[in-house]
């Protein structure tokens, strides 16, 4: 009962599985999410029997979900990656103090909300969601990716609100080196972005999204049952979050912060220095920590691991 899935050799992918075999036999949602919180027989039945969870992949779409609700210690908030979704950070909240709440942030878009056309904006938007669950500070704010370049964003807003920044954690984030013009992912991109293998002689190209719908019930269950409208919305909300970062002009951040660099870069020259970040938009003192992995990797079991003992004792060494 008290066997851990992941540390049995479990993957993110084949969690999804688990997921889909597990909600068809008990004849309920079982959110992948929860898999990744309480990865053993005894606290996925606990979590699933005593919490909310979200009912519908709509409500898991929402621009700001709990990834853990409950707990005395202040919250943390983390912002999206490129793709929009704020899921993959399941696999490092379980790393962080049980106390902790975590809230993760996503793309209004990806739930039939409005688009904006800045980071700046954007970062008001998510304010703005996050002060209805913590009205005032401080504020310990997190962000992967574009996600990072949006929470160094809200910390400047925060700052000339009068409010207090706990803490910023910054996990392989830096502005500029976007294409200026990136192309939405196709049908067969996001298939496979999704773990699903094409078919011998496919032509990924003639896939619709529709046909990526069929495929990932086919595959994994009613539990990834993202229709067309809600894939197209995933692959378009990503050409559009990579084009704001191109645009972003970072401004200062009066205080300290916490950088997780990926050491095997997919940059040429391998993972940048501080200064090619955000550090010169940081007056305090950067934390430069260096994590085992590839960029596009932070999430997966064991990077995600070590990345959330490391945020864990930073934020709770500020005050959280």
């Amino acid at each position: 009962m008290d066997d851990d899935f992941f540390a049995l050799g479990g993957t993110s992918l084949s969690a999804v599985r688990v997921a889909a075999d597990l909600q068809r036999r008990l004849g309920q949602p079982v959110p992948l999410p929860a898999l990744f919180l309480d990865p053993t027989p005894a606290g996925l039945a606990a979590r699933l029997t005593t919490e909310a969870l979200p009912a519908s992949v709509e409500d898991a779409l929402r621009v700001v979900v709990p990834l853990r609700r409950g707990g005395r210690l202040a919250p943390l908030f983390c912002v999206h990656a490129g793709m929009g979704l704020a899921w993959a950070y399941t696999g490092m909240v379980r790393h962080l103090s049980p106390d902790r709440p975590v809230w993760g942030l996503q793309l209004p878009s990806l739930g039939g909300g409005p688009e904006y056309d800045s980071i700046e904006k954007l970062a008001h938007r998510y304010l703005d969601e996050v002060r209805t669950v913590q009205p005032a500070g401080p504020y310990h704010l997190l962000g992967w990716s574009l996600g990072g370049l949006i929470a160094h964003a809200m910390a400047t807003e925060l700052q000339d609100r009068g409010e207090e920044v706990g803490s910023l954690v910054l996990l392989d984030s830096y502005p500029g080196g976007a294409t200026a013009d990136p192309e939405a992912l196709d049908a067969g991109d996001l298939l496979r972005g999704l773990g699903v293998d094409g078919s011998p002689g496919e032509d990924a190209r003639s896939l619709t999204y529709a046909d990526v719908g069929r495929r990932l019930g086919e595959s994994y269950g009613p539990a990834a049952a993202l229709t067309a409208d809600q894939l197209r919305r995933i692959a378009e909300g990503y050409a559009r979050s990579t084009r704001l970062s191109t645009r972003f002009a970072p401004r200062v951040f009066r205080g300290d912060a916490l950088l997780l660099t990926a050491a095997d870069s997919s940059r040429a020259g391998g993972a940048p220095s501080v200064n090619a970040g955000l550090g010169h938009s940081i007056t305090g003192t950067v934390q430069d920590e260096r994590v085992d992995c590839a960029h596009n990797d932070m999430m997966q079991p064991g990077p995600a691991r070590a990345i959330g003992v490391l945020v864990e004792t930073y934020v709770s060494g500020r005050g959280g």
